[in-house]
């Protein structure tokens, strides 16, 4: 996952850092840092991040390309209406 994936996804969902860091369980700054490319991820915060942002129905480009897409019509809270 690419700072750009991340703040791509996160902006498909409407969910703000704070949401972020509630449903990842990581640090506002660790997601500021990586976001703004000041901080390289770790492979924990990574996985952590697309397991948060593909159980809300997001899906990332196969190609290792910087695209993000939300794929699941649930909703971003990952709910059935």
């Amino acid at each position: 996952m690419t700072p750009e994936q991340c703040l791509a996804a996160r902006k498909l969902l409407g969910w703000s850092r704070l949401e972020a860091q509630r449903r990842t369980g990581l640090a506002y700054s660790t997601l500021q840092d990586f976001e703004l490319g000041t901080t390289a991820a770790t492979p924990t915060t990574r996985n952590r991040l697309r397991a948060a942002f593909e159980a809300a129905g997001i899906a990332f480009d196969a190609d290792g390309g910087s695209g993000a897409r939300l794929c699941d019509p649930t909703g971003p809270d990952g709910d059935e209406p």
